[in-house]
């Protein structure tokens, strides 16, 4: 999605498979942000306070379940007043 420098970003994690999830992680750009222990998985930020925040972000969640199976998924974040 599009965003500005200093807008709220938040957004919330739901994910379905065999064991329910148990903790999501959030990275921008490879930098660690935080991570939600809890459902709905909640995150919320500003960018101009994520270190290294570009035009163009790479947005990763990664997701545990609760015997620790990872997944992994991606998006990109642009900053339209950089």
């Amino acid at each position: 999605g599009e965003y500005s420098l200093g807008s709220a970003v938040s957004f919330s994690v739901m994910g379905t498979g065999k064991y329910p999830l148990s903790k999501v992680a959030l990275f921008i750009n490879d930098v660690y942000v935080g991570t939600s222990s809890r459902a709905p998985f909640t995150f919320s930020f500003t960018p101009s306070s994520i270190k290294n925040i570009q035009k163009e972000n790479a947005v990763s969640l990664v997701a545990y379940d609760s015997v620790m199976n990872k997944g992994v998924s991606a998006a990109t974040m642009r900053i339209i007043d950089l």
